[in-house]
């Protein structure tokens, strides 16, 4: 039994009767760390019940919501929680302050959906009803209440993210910040920022006005312009941390990389931005990989980017490198002689290393998209497996070689418009593969041994923007980034999974997101 929670724990305990909250019902910190889940709980069930719900610090009696944190305690992985709920209060127990956060998230789904409203619900004011008010047999007031139950719970992967597009699209803070509301909803724990592509920069970088000068509106729809100053980075990474979100800023290079050769063309092989709006691989140009001011630019932009962002970790993109231009440039050349690098993959991967030393100089970890394979990377830089042509070649590869592997395969976790993406994105998502499946998979030698899959970490949803503003956002991503949540939270291998038992659920669950649009929730 599942209780219509997404994404489902790991254990669930029913027990008989009801915790039925009302005006009197209190929340209580039983110590200090607790105090700012607290406060959040209290907030988002207020506007709905009509409820003051107090705060204390001090351990209340009976109806009163508990809430404590045990560091280091055995029973209680790093984000998990114990949930109990009895018929005259509950408790949440977790190690650490995410996990006491999720714990109250399970806590919200086992109330009536509506606890989600943003606005207050008369149809449950039961204690305004008369008590001599006689209802119609079989008839119940409806009540502010919780089924009794113990639920022990805890993720199966530590990176459980989602990925927005801020480049194609430009999105603003409020947008941002509903992101970030959702994977509280959902126990997603990672905000990647997509802030650099061919459509725009996205970034102030000291020194370099041009980026947002001119990066920033490289394309002519208003929707598509635009930049984030130092203070709305400052306020989002605020904003994520006091909700336990790490944001993982990514800027995308050597590809990808039209509005910054569009503003410094100097940085391009030839001094001159070259640009093909029919090509897949996004205006064909691409930083020069022998040139000195190149190398200044890096250091200048991943060094701003650390200063903004605190994140452990740093995407520095590598994907899709057009590399003509490199094989035709004299300063590629030279520096494929000098470093004696055999090709221009070679060259990529000097490249990306050379950007991942400016972010362990700093003492962060990088990440890559899988399209750096083909160099010699070290093996503290984190391998971003989007790519499906390959079958599991590409993870495979960067596992032997000592790599830790987020999952973002795009047949399982890119958003598309318009399509109804559950079963891809639960039936069939192998984020740990056992086994080689569809034609396009490759059986790589010797065949994988499981073990070698628990390199992963996690995986990653992503919402590339090409055709979507902020406004049609919601509609691209629900309700199938709700499968997504699911798999990185409770991960199941495809045998064990039951997609007519989730659909129920995500059926269930749909009012809890009834501020979206709902195109693609289907009948």
């Amino acid at each position: 039994m599942k209780m219509n929670l997404i994404p489902s724990p790991l254990s669930i305990k029913e027990k008989e009767g009801r915790f039925v909250i009302n005006e009197c019902t209190s929340i209580s910190c039983l110590n200090p760390g607790a105090l700012s889940v607290a406060e959040r709980l209290a907030a988002e069930m207020r506007t709905p019940t009509g409820f003051p719900f107090p705060v204390s610090e001090t351990a209340g009696t009976d109806n009163a919501i508990f809430l404590s944190i045990t560091p280091n305690n055995p029973d209680l992985a790093e984000e998990g929680y114990l949930l109990e709920v009895a018929e005259k209060s509950a408790g949440i127990n977790a190690a650490t302050v995410s996990g006491l956060q999720h714990g109250t998230q399970t806590f919200l789904q086992l109330l009536p959906r509506q606890i989600s409203a943003r606005h207050h619900v008369p149809s449950f004011a039961a204690h305004l009803v008369a008590p001599e008010t006689v209802l119609p047999k079989g008839w119940e007031l409806p009540c502010w209440s919780a089924p009794c139950v113990e639920i022990y719970d805890r993720p199966r992967f530590s990176w459980r993210g989602f990925m927005l597009d801020c480049s194609r699209h430009f999105h603003q803070l409020d947008t941002l910040k509903w992101c970030i509301d959702l994977l509280v909803q959902l126990k997603m724990n990672r905000f990647h920022l997509h802030l650099s592509d061919n459509s725009g920069w996205r970034l102030q970088i000291p020194g370099w006005p041009l980026l947002t000068e001119k990066g920033s509106k490289t394309e002519s729809d208003p929707r598509r312009q635009g930049f984030y100053t130092d203070d709305d980075i400052r306020q989002i990474v605020a904003y994520a941390a006091e909700r336990n979100i790490t944001v993982i800023p990514e800027i995308d290079v050597p590809g990808h990389t039209y509005a910054i050769v569009s503003s410094y063309p100097e940085l391009s092989c030839f001094g001159k931005a070259h640009r093909n709006d029919l090509s897949h691989f996004h205006y064909l140009d691409i930083l020069c990989a022998g040139s000195e001011k190149v190398d200044n630019f890096l250091e200048d932009a991943f060094n701003r980017v650390m200063d903004l962002f605190p994140s452990p970790h740093i995407h520095i993109g590598g994907d899709e490198a057009p590399k003509n231009r490199w094989r035709k440039c004299p300063k590629c050349a030279e520096q494929m002689k000098r470093k004696g690098l055999a090709d221009v993959e070679e060259l990529q991967g000097d490249f990306v290393n050379r950007v991942a030393d400016i972010v362990r100089k700093r003492g962060r970890r990088p990440i890559a998209w899988d399209c750096v394979m083909g160099g010699h990377q070290k093996t503290d830089l984190i391998i971003h497996w989007w790519n499906d042509s390959r079958g599991l070649i590409a993870p495979l590869e960067a596992i032997r070689r000592g790599h830790d592997v987020i999952c973002s395969r795009s047949n399982w976790n890119y958003f598309h418009a318009w399509e109804d993406q559950i079963e891809q994105f639960y039936s069939e998502a192998r984020y740990l593969p056992s086994e080689f499946i569809g034609f396009r998979e490759q059986r790589p030698e010797p065949y994988p041994d499981p073990e070698e899959w628990n390199k992963i970490i996690g995986a990653e949803s992503c919402m590339w923007c090409e055709d979507t503003p902020s406004e049609l956002l919601p509609a691209r991503i629900f309700p199938a980034i709700l499968a997504n949540a699911e798999l990185q939270w409770s991960y199941l291998p495809p045998e064990a999974r039951d997609l007519g038992e989730f659909r129920k659920r995500l059926k269930f669950r749909r009012p809890t997101f009834e501020r979206v649009q709902m195109l693609n929730w289907g009948g």
